[in-house]
């Protein structure tokens, strides 16, 4: 389906030259063979081709011309809801016609969501050296154009590295991961990731990116990307933190610089390959004892891209006041600079329940650094009546004010104090799992 407005995965594209030449021969083009880029390119070749203009104003896509300065203008901010269509998540769903239907269903009726988060891992797309497979992505990305709702992308490295990329050279990071969303791990399997700042590692990478903005930033329905590379698991800028991992990252030298370092540069990629985009960063502690360091990595974004950088959270709970957080406090000292966001750190439908927390303090925490939009699980997302209640929790609050909202919840019983749950939690990890302290 997605071959109707994108080339497909394994057609070659005409270059922007022979397309011209096609048209000034009166030679008609289709539209799956044309991306963002080449759009872009035609465009500018067109103006000084009287008969490519008009020719291709009759064969151009409808959404290469939604705004005739998409090119020049700056994306706008992520507003409200967006629902997380993850491929890694989607689990029984991964199959063309199950998350597709489900999609244009649910996008067709539910007028909450504000737009489409489509997250994928790097080995998904490029399993083999310059072999790209985008059908996933691009059926999404057409049923975002087709129901008018903006899309960010997010592409995970870290685990979902390539394996051809460590036979290309790139070193290796080994560990294990003792401690997952639900505390300590019994049994933990071991797991690799490139060094971050690794130079064979992020030539890869960058040529991974640079293809895919060339693929998608031109599209206006695009309006934000995720700054990834300095991960793990997911997209937001954990690495491996145990006793074990910090005695090797202290074995490779000056391993807090370097990060910062790589930090820079992949936002530079990202920004260079997504001109117009939002760059997103999804903030989290890289390896304890990084405060100082992850506060550099996030001025760096807010003074050389103030209009373009977003900071987000992806730990939003409901389980407790969150503004003693380090990364909380962080996004609230720059909230009046830049556009900022958060995700849910778990999910409301299903047995998400009890790590998300109540709706209501999830809400308190959200308007108390006047967040701009929330990224939502696939399950929450499809779930319209809950929805409509945040949608409806957060006007009521906002309207309230954050002081008023929050001495409700006090008098109603709902409010959780921060500090108490801290502590009844370590308590609880030192008599589950004394081995790990």
């Amino acid at each position: 389906m997605a071959e109707n407005i994108l080339r497909g995965p394994n057609r070659e594209a005409a270059t922007p030259a022979q397309l011209v030449e096609r048209l000034l021969k009166g030679s008609p083009i289709t539209t799956n063979e044309l991306n963002p880029m080449q759009i872009t390119n035609l465009k500018n070749i067109a103006k000084t081709s009287f008969m490519a203009t008009v020719v291709g104003i009759a064969c151009f896509p409808i959404w290469g011309f939604a705004d005739s300065q998409a090119d020049e203008k700056i994306s706008g901010p992520m507003k409200g809801l967006f629902w997380r269509v993850d491929w890694s998540y989607m689990k029984e769903k991964r199959t063309d016609g199950a998350y597709l239907e489900d999609m244009k269903k649910n996008l067709s009726s539910n007028s909450c969501l504000g737009g489409i988060f489509i997250g994928f891992g790097w080995n998904d797309i490029e399993p083999k050296p310059g072999e790209y497979n985008w059908k996933f992505v691009d059926s999404v990305v057409e049923l975002a154009r087709r129901y008018g709702k903006p899309y960010k992308l997010s592409v995970k490295a870290g685990i979902r590295t390539p394996e051809w990329v460590y036979n290309e050279g790139a070193q290796i990071f080994s560990y294990k991961k003792t401690r997952g969303a639900r505390g300590w791990i019994k049994n933990p399997k071991e797991s690799h990731i490139p060094i971050p700042w690794d130079p064979i590692y992020l030539k890869y990478f960058k040529k991974f990116i640079e293809q895919m903005g060339e693929r998608y930033s031109g599209d206006y329905n695009c309006i934000a990307v995720t700054i990834s590379g300095i991960n793990s698991r997911s997209a937001e800028m954990h690495l491996p933190k145990g006793p074990e991992d910090i005695r090797e990252w202290e074995r490779l030298g000056d391993y807090k610089g370097k990060i910062v370092e790589a930090t820079g540069k992949l936002t530079d990629i990202f920004a260079d390959s997504f001109p117009r985009q939002q760059l997103c960063v999804h903030l989290a502690m890289p390896i304890k004892g990084m405060n100082t360091e992850l506060k550099s990595i996030l001025d760096y974004g807010v003074k050389k891209y103030p209009e373009r950088f977003t900071a987000q959270d992806c730990q939003l709970s409901g389980k407790s006041d969150q503004s003693q957080s380090v990364i909380y406090q962080l996004i609230h000292d720059v909230k009046d600079k830049v556009h900022h966001g958060f995700q849910n750190v778990a999910g409301w439908t299903g047995d998400g329940l009890r790590d998300q927390g109540s709706l209501e303090m999830t809400v308190l925490n959200y308007i108390g650094v006047d967040a701009e939009y929330l990224e939502v699980a696939y399950n929450d997302g499809m779930n319209q009546d809950f929805c409509r209640r945040w949608v409806d929790e957060v006007a009521k609050a906002k309207q309230m004010g954050y002081e008023e909202y929050k001495a409700s919840l006090i008098q109603n019983g709902k409010y959780v104090d921060g500090h108490r749950v801290k502590k009844a939690l370590r308590q609880r990890r030192r008599r589950q799992f004394p081995q790990f302290q």
